[in-house]
């Protein structure tokens, strides 16, 4: 018999007696069909919504270009050769040194793309497979563990930065599109490699190797620029004047990131990671000490090629 409220949706496919079996299979794949009209509906309804939103950011919350071009000016005094002699921070007390990309090491950028975005040669700004794999593992974990940023995004959010949200990622998805269509992937990596952080006040991969090295970005060796790539992340976390363990660990895991992306052979990842630390920066305070501001003394620095990152 099919009484009873639970049955009724099948009360047409039981006028004739049937075995139990048959009639839980008839049941089954009629609520299976159901089901999947309702998430065909539902799918539809979120892609009709974000499409919508995402026009909304396009049109009416565009990126800040013009903002890539202010950035306030940490001014210096050269002598007459053109070395500096008194380097001060800018208006906002950060201290930048921006330098084009052919004139940085290349293993900035390798590090760098290896550590924070391997696909960034081949998305668009957002990365759909970081994005499924950061959604699976928070769920998996219940809590936020990662955030699928890729370069692109993460240079939205310098660029105007917000509360991290999922309304925030959203706009810097957005805006990432943006960003990618007007600029080539050489001029965005070297925007990011001029703005991102890199422990203190510093900002941008000149100002950090004249810090924690005394050399100029171009000047860098794999290890150094490893360590340096390591730290936008968490830059106050990884500094390495002040955390050289930690420091160390990330620099490791960078250079891990370029052995397995086959950047780097096994032979170069070791060569590289027996060098500590605490021996860089000394090699990097052994040189010129030049004359700071007060105002800017203890975060600020004290003293090409071309990024073939492809």
């Amino acid at each position: 018999m099919c009484v009873g409220r639970r049955l009724a949706p099948c009360r047409s496919q039981c006028n004739q007696p049937q075995r139990p079996s048959d009639h839980l299979r008839i049941c089954t794949k009629q609520r299976l069909k159901r089901l999947a009209s309702w998430l065909a509906v539902a799918s539809l309804a979120v892609l009709v919504s974000v499409a919508s939103a995402g026009t909304f950011v396009w049109h009416q919350m565009p990126f800040p270009f013009e903002r890539l071009e202010e950035w306030p000016v940490s001014p210096q005094v050269e002598d007459r050769d053109g070395n500096a002699l008194l380097r001060i921070v800018g208006d906002d007390d950060q201290w930048r040194d921006s330098v084009p990309l052919d004139e940085m090491s290349p293993w900035l950028a390798k590090a760098t793309i290896a550590a924070e975005d391997e696909r960034f040669a081949d998305h668009c700004g957002v990365d759909h497979v970081a994005l499924l794999r950061a959604v699976l593992q928070n769920v998996d974990s219940g809590r936020i563990v990662s955030g699928a940023s890729t370069l692109t995004m993460q240079l939205c959010r310098m660029t105007d930065d917000r509360p991290r949200t999922l309304t925030a990622k959203f706009v810097e998805a957005v805006r990432a599109l943006q960003v990618e269509r007007r600029f080539s992937k050489d001029e965005i990596i070297e925007w990011y490699l001029n703005v991102a952080p890199y422990g203190g006040n510093v900002r941008g991969v000149e100002a950090a190797s004249l810090k924690y090295f005394g050399k100029s970005a171009s000047d860098l060796s794999l290890g150094e620029a490893a360590l340096l790539a390591g730290l936008p992340q968490s830059p106050n976390r990884f500094r390495p004047d002040r955390f050289p363990v930690e420091a160390a660990r990330r620099r490791d895991y960078v250079l891990k990131r370029l052995r397995e992306t086959g950047i780097v052979s096994e032979e170069q990842e070791q060569l590289a990671k027996s060098e500590s630390v605490e021996s860089l920066l000394a090699v990097g305070r052994g040189g010129s000490r030049q004359q700071l501001s007060t105002r800017q003394q203890n975060d600020v620095p004290t003293t090409g090629r071309h990024a073939a990152w492809m």
